[in-house]
């Protein structure tokens, strides 16, 4: 009485569950001798099941001695399989105990429940024989584990199946690679893990057979497709991330040392948002062109993007990981890479970009003969152990990276090999090195690049080529040894020294030279007063159209503080500029600073005080014939009044020499008015006076 009492409470419960409310339901005892399938003695009842019966397993029902194990000795086609939790221990229920199977089990729309009822205990089912489905179905598990080692296979062309966790943590397991269901395989569910065992056969996108199917494979929020095997394996179906309408995530990895490759395409559901993680688990591959836009996260393992679009369009985050970028021209939004990641960039001749890149403590390495473009890069910290290596497999400088920023930005790690840097970006933008580079392929500034060496070896052993509306700094107490060219319209700047080998650098055609951090120089927006020293070694030539940028804080200060300098004590200044126009004159262009906010402003100055101020000290200076041969610009970014005063230039002693003359006051006009008035009387009275006086 009480078994038949439990019989109509699970016919009951799994007539309200989905399928045919009207099938009747078979429940497994193992009472008879042997674990035969159409043995009536295992059977509740004594009656072997009917066609499109519900097969159902329950550890309070199943007292015999074959327990919850049977072997399917004929083909059968079942409305499902109802597995129901024990009360005190959870089933472990086996269709076929041997992985040898010859018969066929059919399932129809109830498909698979296991453990839904209110019983706590999960429970395990382990299919071992091929599954047939007439119909799509859901097969759906609370907190258990379902694990299918034969083939899925389907009456009619479209059939999907969808795989449904609900419980905390949800496992199926496909371990046939000949499954050849074709409409697809959803996983929905979260905290629900899909067990891969077995590859795909067939074109990437159009498998003919594999684990999961031949269709396309969904995965839901939350869910993860994990390769359980050691071996390298390949899943080629197309992959759709996520749930509609929302932000989703999806986790594909390895558990051991097996890769798992996709070469399928991995899109966003529809209107929604997919992200992929691999953490800590095994290696992926991902070979695909894909669309999710969500972002890829790889951690504590190793990943390989095989295409352009490998990793979608979303960031790609890389924690204490090895990624391989196998793409010719990947482009990565907001990548972050850190806790010692090792990023390489493989193709030989690419042109990988990388937008927004935060860099923490970790490597990028770019293949040789290729044109890297790191754009608007995140400012790392002090004591980064960051590190970009150009060409990092052979010494080759024609293997590039382009620094572009656009806003100021400091990067602290540092760059090495044999390429060669670019540095690029916009009127906003100002890149500070101060890390010890080692590369050696030379420097080369674009126009509105602005580059600040704060470390001596910033730029590398090479050559540096300032280019037209580019900008050159160092920093104070810093020395740079590099070789430099500079083009006509471009500007060297700051608080340290040049010590250039030998070399003639002509300031010309628009070019500038500023003590301290000029205003002409893009980015450079705020001048700041300060002292510009050249090595002996440097030769200059202040030429026709050039420019010396004169910051003035405090008109009556110290050189090099109150006003800026230039510094040349061993080297020669040659003037060849001459009088005429701005195209031959040689130009002073004086800025106003405020001592106050040490921005471009109104200086201390005093329109009715001399002053004279030393512009450039140099061991000679040779050309020099007049103050003519220079045009002063006390307009362009001089915001002081000069009261009429006047601006000239001299050579005092191998000294440029800036000095101020202002105009008199009244009081002084009106003694030298009666003075000279004095002098045209005594004049008068001599012209006057008769002849024969002066006999």
């Amino acid at each position: 009485m009480i078994r038949l009492r439990t019989v109509a409470i699970c016919l009951t419960a799994s007539a309200g569950m989905g399928g045919d409310a009207f099938a009747q339901t078979f429940f497994w005892t193992g009472d008879g001798a042997g674990p035969s399938f159409n043995n009536p003695a295992n059977w509740q009842g004594g009656a072997a099941p009917t066609v499109n019966a519900l097969l159902a397993f329950n550890a309070d029902i199943a007292t015999g001695a074959n327990g919850m194990a049977m072997t399917l000795n004929q083909n059968f086609a079942a409305n499902g399989l109802d597995v129901e939790g024990g009360v005190s221990a959870g089933d472990t229920i086996v269709i076929n105990q041997s992985l040898v199977a010859a018969f066929t089990l059919t399932l129809n729309a109830y498909g698979i429940t296991v453990n839904t009822t209110s019983n706590p205990n999960p429970s395990t089912l382990t299919i071992n024989v091929p599954v047939e489905l007439s119909t799509s179905q859901t097969w759906q598990i609370v907190g258990s584990d379902l694990t299918s080692n034969g083939a899925i296979s389907q009456i009619i062309p479209g059939i999907s199946l969808e795989l449904l966790g609900t419980g905390t943590l949800n496992a199926f397991t496909l371990n046939s690679g000949a499954s050849t269901f074709s409409g697809g395989l959803f996983l929905s569910g979260a905290a629900t893990v899909l067990y891969l065992g077995a590859s795909s056969t067939g074109p990437a996108g159009n498998p003919t057979s594999g684990p999961v199917g031949t269709g396309t494979l969904t995965l839901g929020n939350g869910t993860s497709l994990t390769l359980v095997t050691n071996a390298a394996t390949t899943l080629a179906n197309n992959i759709t991330i996520g749930t509609p309408g929302i932000t989703s995530t999806a986790t594909i990895a390895g558990l051991g040392s097996g890769t798992l490759t996709l070469t399928g395409d991995i899109s966003n559901a529809i209107s929604g948002t997919g992200k992929i993680q691999d953490v800590g688990l095994g290696p992926i591959n991902l070979e695909g062109n894909n669309t999710y836009s969500g972002g890829t996260l790889i951690a504590n393992t190793t990943a390989i993007f095989g295409t352009n679009t490998a990793f979608g369009f979303g960031p790609v985050t890389g924690s204490a990981a090895l990624i391989n970028f196998n793409g010719a021209n990947p482009t990565l939004t907001s990548p972050t890479f850190t806790g010692n990641s090792t990023v390489n960039f493989t193709v030989e001749g690419g042109d990988p970009t990388l937008n927004a890149l935060t860099l923490t403590n970790s490597t990028l390495n770019i293949a040789v003969e290729s044109y890297a473009s790191i754009v608007d890069m995140v400012s790392d910290s002090p004591g980064s152990t960051n590190v970009i290596n150009i060409g990092y497999e052979f010494s080759d400088p024609t293997t590039y990276v382009n620094l572009r920023v656009d806003s100021p930005t400091n990067y602290y790690g540092t760059i090495a090999d044999g390429g060669s840097l670019i540095i690029s970006g916009s009127p906003d933008g100002t890149l500070d090195l101060y890390g010890a580079n080692t590369y050696s392929g030379g420097t080369s500034i674009a126009s509105f690049g602005v580059a600040v060496a704060d470390n001596n070896t910033a730029f590398g052993s090479g050559p540096i080529t300032v280019n037209n509306g580019a900008a050159l700094g160092v920093a104070s107490g810093i020395t740079i040894t590099n070789m430099l060219s500079l083009a006509d319209g471009s500007a060297i700047e700051g608080y340290g020294t040049f010590a250039t080998p030998t070399e003639v650098l002509t300031i010309e055609n628009g070019s500038t030279l500023s003590g301290g951090k000029g205003s002409l120089a893009p980015a450079s927006a705020v001048p700041v007063v300060g002292t510009l020293t050249f090595g002996a070694n440097a030769s200059l030539v202040f030429a026709g159209g050039g420019i010396l940028q004169f910051s003035i804080m405090n008109a009556a200060g110290s050189v090099g503080t109150g006003y800026s300098t230039i510094n040349a004590p061993g080297s020669n200044l040659n003037i060849t500029a001459t009088p005429g126009s701005p195209t031959t004159e040689f130009t002073i262009q004086l800025v106003s600073v405020s001592p106050s906010t040490m921005q471009q402003g109104v200086a201390t100055f005093n329109t009715t005080l001399p002053y004279s101020w030393t512009l450039l000290s140099a061991g000679t200076i040779t050309g020099f014939t007049g103050s003519d041969q220079f045009n002063i610009d006390d307009t362009t970014f001089f915001q002081n009044s000069v009261g009429g005063g006047t601006f000239s230039v001299s050579d005092v002693g191998n000294n440029l020499v800036l000095s101020f003359t202002p105009v008199p006051e009244p009081a002084t006009w009106a003694l030298m008015a009666t003075g000279l008035c004095a002098l045209c009387a005594a004049a008068w009275r001599r012209r006057s006076r008769p002849a024969h006086i002066c006999n």
